[in-house]
């Protein structure tokens, strides 16, 4: 492939029209041709099925720019071109096409037009294991470059080698998680509240492969919220859901992601749980976690429940794989599961914070965040059969230079000793 980069380098030119193509399929196992889309501003083909993961994926690198088709005939071969195997003209690509297609669809493909006659660009990429080699045919439209104030149109008159890149989930996501990717993109996960920590759980579960996130948070971002929210200044007064679910589909068009700016309660009188395969509580909200618990005893569904504690001096996350419930003897037990009993000076009643606001830094909170990410993929991936409690609990030092005079309680006192602990109990 090194050799077939500095192939495509050597031949590359400004006036070419198509200078790269993208895979968003797996590899095929029979040749095809079917249009697919073309990005004329990036020069940029995005060839897979007529999926929402293309789309999603051509909404993303168009970013406003011009888009159109192209006819593309994806051919997969048993073992990678070499440069003495590989096509050199145009007779080498319709011999091969024709032995891979017949010779009645390899004639077709090279008549065919676009609308009304009019030329279209026509590419080839032959899949190898692992690989791929993209052409592109001469025939096709001009390619119309701006030079100074005038444009100039060169034709589109010689074979052009391109460099062809993956985009599909299992390269993606799972060249690093592999095997789990392929299930995880049938996951639907429910994610209620989109603050400081449903933010940054939400895109790592995007980039982990989960195929379909619904968040839910009736709050709009504010000034006070972008030092610690993964949307910034561009999003001040607009929903936090609507916003970071446009962001997670255009960054991570694997995943689609849907907001709803809403409470859960609102939500659940026009929606159920009947598809959803985990719950995300991330609010810290005692209300919303009744109200899940109730749903869940008519939808069996996972639930995950997180929290940060002041100062994010210890965070937790809790998992209650399906029948195992959050409220039992009509106790919440959220309070209990704290490593402080924390005063009533360290809460702070803020307008950026839809109850009381906590004291800590974006940096500090990104242990919460990879301790409830990791947490969520486990259940996800049925790892977990009991339910259990993760917490992550900061060293005597750190809660002292955060607030004087404070003690942990006694199951929590093991990690005094340490910059950070990891303790895993039984629920």
């Amino acid at each position: 492939m090194n050799y077939w980069a500095i192939h495509c380098s050597r031949c590359c030119t400004k006036a070419q029209p198509i200078a790269k193509a993208f895979t968003t399929n797996p590899e095929p196992y029979a040749s095809k041709i079917y249009k697919s889309t073309f990005i004329e501003n990036r020069r940029i083909v995005i060839a897979g099925d007529d999926s929402s993961i293309r789309g999603r994926y051509a909404s993303s690198l168009s970013n406003g720019n011009t888009i159109s088709s192209v006819l593309l005939a994806e051919i997969p071969i048993t073992f990678p071109f070499v440069p003495d195997s590989w096509p050199k003209n145009l007779k080498d690509i319709k011999r091969l096409i024709k032995v891979k297609l017949g010779v009645n669809d390899a004639d077709n493909f090279f008549k065919s037009g676009g609308r009304r006659g009019r030329s279209i660009h026509k590419v080839v990429i032959f899949r190898a294991p692992g690989c791929a080699f993209g052409y592109l045919l001469p025939g096709g439209p001009p390619s119309k470059i701006k030079q100074g104030n005038s444009i100039k149109s060169f034709p589109s008159s010689s074979l052009i080698p391109l460099k062809v890149e993956r985009l599909d989930v299992s390269w993606t996501t799972g060249r690093d998680q592999h095997p789990e990717y392929a299930d995880r993109q049938l996951k639907h996960v429910l994610i209620i509240g989109a603050g400081a920590l449903g933010s940054p759980v939400a895109e790592q579960l995007a980039k982990s492969g989960i195929g379909k996130l619904t968040l839910i948070d009736d709050d709009t971002l504010t000034s006070a919220n972008i030092g610690r929210h993964t949307l910034g200044a561009d999003s001040i007064g607009l929903s936090k859901v609507y916003r970071l679910a446009e962001s997670i589909s255009i960054r991570w068009p694997s995943c689609n992601a849907i907001g709803f700016s809403m409470s859960i309660q609102l939500w659940l009188k026009s929606n159920t749980l009947e598809d959803v395969d985990m719950i995300m509580d991330l609010t810290g909200e005692p209300d919303v976690r009744l109200c899940i618990d109730l749903e869940r005893r008519k939808h069996k569904v996972d639930l995950l429940i997180a929290w940060m504690e002041p100062f994010v001096a210890s965070a937790h996350a809790c998992l209650l794989p399906v029948d195992n419930y959050w409220v039992t003897n009509n106790i919440d037990r959220l309070q209990s599961l704290n490593a402080v009993d924390w005063p009533d000076g360290v809460m702070l009643n803020e307008p950026a914070c839809s109850s009381s606001f906590q004291n800590y830094t974006s940096t500090a909170a990104t242990h919460a965040v990879a301790l409830t990410a990791e947490a969520a993929l486990d259940l996800l991936d049925k790892k977990i059969d009991s339910p259990i409690a993760r917490h992550w609990i900061r060293g005597k030092k750190y809660l002292d230079k955060c607030y004087s005079g404070l003690r942990f309680k006694e199951w929590a006192e093991k990690a005094s000793e340490f910059d950070g602990l990891m303790i895993e109990n039984d629920l």
